[in-house]
Parts: structure tokens; sequence; C-alpha cells
């Protein structure tokens, strides 16, 4: 089993939504996770998957500040803890690793993308009907 498909077992075990499950309706937590996902956002190595996550931390921030209410509140859990997963040093490859240690980072926000993929399409959905209206 190489570090990407551990990374995704650890993240199907629950793991990492049982840390994510404290953030919800922690305020601080969440604006913490959410100022601490912004460094992250130009690493090159988590380019491949930079638009699910800025699609992803979009949906945590229009949830968090009460916008968005038409989501799943297991989906949000799980959006949470890919973000917490990206975020911790702890995670199967440390970040400190130059490229390499985001590899299982992109892994993890790519699988979570797919598996909540009705989800976001619905939020993606409902983000742009707001630009249409405001333009």
């Amino acid at each position: 089993m190489n570090k990407s498909d551990e990374a995704i077992n650890d993240f199907k075990s629950g793991k990492w939504t049982g840390k994510a499950q404290s953030f919800v309706g922690n305020k601080q937590k969440m604006r913490s996770l959410l100022d601490s996902i912004t460094g992250y956002l130009n690493k090159s190595a988590l380019r491949p998957v930079f638009d699910k996550l800025r699609l992803m931390v979009s949906y945590l921030n229009d949830v968090y500040r009460g916008y968005y209410t038409d989501y799943s509140i297991k989906h949000y859990v799980i959006v949470i803890a890919a973000i917490i997963y990206v975020v911790s040093p702890m995670d199967a490859i440390p970040d400190l690793l130059p490229v390499v240690g985001l590899t299982d980072d992109a892994t993890v926000i790519g699988a979570v993308f797919l598996s909540l993929k009705d989800e976001l399409s619905r939020y993606s959905k409902w983000r742009n009907s707001l630009r249409h209206v405001n333009e």
C-alpha cells in the first residue's frame, strides 16, 4: 500500500471526520481553519486539485457564514475533515517534504471531491446563480 492509499484509508476510517466534528458550530475553530487553508491554495503540488480545493473552501466559508443553507451536515463534516487533513502537519506524508509531502493531500482532496460531487455541484450552481443576480 502506498502513502496515498494509506491517506485515503485513514480518511475513510473516520480519524479525520472525528476531528472535524469538533469544528461544526465552533466559529473560532472554523475561522482558524479557513485562515490556515489560504496559505495552501497556491502550493504547486496542489495545482492539479486547485479548482476542487478552492470550491471546497468556498463551500465551507459560505456554510460557516450562514449564506449557504442547503447542505448535508455529513458532507459538510467530510469537507472540513479534508481541509483539516491538508493543513495538518501530521498526515500520511509530512508537508515539510517538498512536493511529495502534498501528494497525499491532493489525493484526499480529489477523492473527497469525487465522493461529494453531487453536493459540491449543487453548491456550485447556487453560487453561480448568485453571481448572475448580482451582475
